[in-house]
């Protein structure tokens, strides 16, 4: 086993001892020194910096892999924001009347709320450019979508072929949804190369369903998924799924259990305790949308929490919030636990009450700090108004009362590019340019500790993970430059090298 130092550089370990080195020796996968001086010891590989600055593996908080892989090889892109994007109906319809690439036409990544007409096509629209197929539309978010008449036909589902909330996340909302096994296979290995070419060398996966479990088991016996995953088994599945707990797993680790209360701000169906700024439904009352009752969800976490699973719950509006914490406080009145990290996912319009809250009940947050960037405008002028979007994904307010968070991009929902990531948690620039409440800022060393060494924390792999200490594995991006010291915006690092056990992965 080769011994390597990786030295004339900068090492930033995230660790809470030692926050640097000049140096830092692997063996064998693993961490087995690091400090000021580099030693001089025969037998060992000498790995050159040059200048560049070696960070702990970023690791996904919160995504969807190998979501933006099955897209790539086995779906249509009618993205709707970013280079290339389409910008009106039309544009989107002319793409899905190309040829599908299997039985079903699935179109991923619309977005209505960048297009100049706002809104999704009708089933009628869709069948007048695929009228055999069955085509299933679905918005980036993943909490909403159109069916043509052929796939309400194929689905047995009457209507307009309109879905949203609970309706659209069933099979249709299932991330392998339409793929056969190759497919899966090929998008796993398509993702992957995303995801290291990127610094990330733990992925994650925030549903596992029934039927993709199984499938993502079943590929990682066999040898076939090429990073490590955190899998996060729907709730719905215990306590069964606990009592046969599959053996021979390599790269798989199954992680928190995860429960929905609500929806997505860009459908409005995100539930808030206040209305919406301007609702779509022309409903001036309209607060979103829960996916389970109080009553219900107080259930669910109970049963969660006694059985000793960690919960992720996914709560974008205050709403959803409040009613996740009541039923946490519940939970943990009944059964104290220390070190339950049961963690709120996204938690956007988080007020400081609610977060007072959650630093006395120990409840962790990951924010989507990346819908600042690329819905930002939307959330000021539509979502929420002015006065609420100004603190959307408040990453300040939450550490200020000592609450350990994370940051996420939601993949496939926003892309995994946790250097950009890193910066809009940093910067609060919208994509026109604004800022949005910069008194929720965080420093650029905090950022960096939400996508290492706080991400391994959120979800227990910061035994092994997440730093840059002695006996922990050798993941590691190396970067173009130092994101605590340098003068440009983190957005525009580069990621030159990922090494993963040791060994160079990307490029």
């Amino acid at each position: 086993m080769t011994k390597r130092i990786f030295e004339n550089g900068v090492i930033r370990t995230m660790a809470d001892a030692v926050t640097s080195a000049a140096w830092v020796m692997t063996e064998g996968g693993r961490i087995v020194d690091l400090g000021t001086h580099a030693p001089s010891i025969d037998g060992v590989e000498r790995v050159d910096l040059q200048g560049r600055t070696v960070v702990p593996g970023f690791i996904d908080p919160h995504g969807h892999f190998p979501e933006s892989g099955l897209n790539t090889v086995c779906r249509m892109d009618v993205s709707t924001g970013g280079p290339g994007a389409l910008v009106n109906l039309r544009d989107v319809l002319e793409k899905i009347a190309m040829p599908p690439l299997g039985d079903w036409v699935l179109a991923m990544g619309f977005d209505h709320t960048a297009l100049v007409e706002g809104r999704f096509p009708t089933a009628q629209e869709l069948d007048s450019v695929q009228p055999d197929r069955p085509v299933w539309l679905l918005h980036v978010s993943g909490h909403a979508g159109v069916l043509n008449s052929a796939g309400m036909a194929r689905m047995g589902i009457s209507g307009d072929g309109y879905l949203a909330g609970i309706d659209a996340m069933g099979d249709l909302g299932s991330t392998d949804f339409g793929i056969d096994d190759e497919g899966l296979a090929q998008g796993t290995q398509e993702a992957a190369r995303e995801y290291v070419s990127h610094g990330v060398t733990l992925a994650h996966n925030a549903w596992l369903e029934s039927r993709l479990l199984d499938r993502m088991i079943m590929l990682d016996q066999e040898g076939g998924l090429p990073l490590d995953l955190i899998g996060l088994p729907a709730a719905e599945l215990e306590p069964g799924f606990s009592s046969s707990l599959p053996a021979g797993l390599k790269r798989l680790i199954l992680g928190p259990r995860k429960l929905f209360a609500d929806g997505a701000f860009q459908v409005q169906t995100a539930f808030l305790s206040k209305p919406y700024h301007q609702p779509a439904n022309d409903d001036p009352d309209w607060r979103g949308m829960r996916y389970t009752t109080p009553e219900e969800l107080r259930a669910d976490i109970k049963r969660l929490h006694e059985a000793g699973h960690q919960i992720h719950i996914h709560t974008n509006g205050d709403g959803a919030s409040d009613d996740a914490l009541d039923a946490f406080e519940a939970a943990l009145r009944d059964m104290p636990r220390n070190d339950h990290r049961h963690t709120l996912i996204h938690g956007q319009a988080l007020r400081d009450d609610q977060l007072d809250r959650m630093a006395r009940l120990e409840i962790s947050v990951s924010f989507f700090s990346a819908h600042v960037h690329f819905w930002g405008e939307k959330h000021r002028d539509v979502f929420l108004g002015p006065e609420r979007a100004a603190r959307i994904n408040p990453a300040r307010s939450a550490i200020d009362r000592g609450i350990r968070i994370t940051i996420h991009n939601d993949a496939p929902v926003t892309p995994t590019r946790p250097l950009h990531l890193m910066w809009c948690a940093v910067a609060r620039e919208t994509s026109a340019g604004s800022v949005l409440g910069p008194e929720q800022r965080i420093t650029p060393e905090e950022a960096l500790r939400a996508h290492t060494i706080d991400a391994a924390w959120q979800v227990f792999q910061d035994h092994d993970r997440g730093s840059i200490e002695s006996g922990k594995r050798a993941d590691f991006a190396v970067l173009s430059d130092d994101p605590i010291t340098t003068s440009k915006a983190i957005k525009d690092i580069q990621v030159e090298k990922t090494i993963i056990l040791g060994e160079t992965v990307a490029p």
